[in-house]
């Protein structure tokens, strides 16, 4: 128990940082199990890990966690828990997620050495298709994470569930989205 209240000390004290270092390594995390076992690539692409890892420790965490305060400090609906929740999951997917993703997606091209063209075809030829599957996903997990999980803790449980959609993400915008047969569901 005294692990938990040490780890519960230092979100506190350092929210935005440890966010940072919780979204780097589970996006190196998403990204390796797309390489390995999406895509089964013969040789592991460390250049392209690292830059996943950086993506989540200098933007993804700090801006989730300056976003989710935002919203604890933005919307709350006194009559019901649930209600709040509801509100807090429509502004973030309603609003946050498409201007989020568009950006992941331009960041990332850019990161890939991609000239500004190039990176204005990437989010085209992807967007549409990460907003959707998105959506498939994030709003429940929102909802979850927006009526009982508390804000020190959101980027962590965010992100944990994100491991999924880092190596989807991962494999969406750094192949040519052939998958391995055998991986699919039946």
């Amino acid at each position: 128990m005294a692990v938990f209240s040490r780890i519960a000390r230092r979100l506190k004290g350092s929210p935005v940082f440890i966010a940072s270092l919780q979204a780097g390594g589970l996006m190196c995390l998403g990204d390796g199990i797309s390489q390995t076992l999406v895509e089964k690539k013969d040789k592991f692409d460390l250049n392209r890990n690292i830059r996943f890892g950086m993506l989540g420790l200098c933007i993804i965490g700090p801006t989730l966690r300056t976003w989710y305060g935002i919203l604890d400090r933005r919307i709350s609906i006194k009559a019901s828990k649930l209600g709040t929740a509801v509100a807090k999951m429509g502004v973030d997917q309603g609003i946050f997620a498409p201007i989020f993703l568009a950006n992941f997606l331009g960041i990332n091209s850019l990161m890939q050495g991609n000239s500004l063209n190039q990176m204005k075809n990437d989010i085209t030829k992807n967007f549409t298709d990460v907003v959707i599957s998105n959506y498939k996903l994030w709003p429940a997990v929102q909802l979850i994470s927006f009526s009982v999980v508390p804000l020190q803790y959101r980027v962590l449980f965010v992100q944990t569930v994100a491991v999924f959609w880092n190596t989807y993400l991962s494999w969406k915008t750094n192949s040519e989205g052939i998958v391995d047969p055998e991986i699919l569901p039946a």
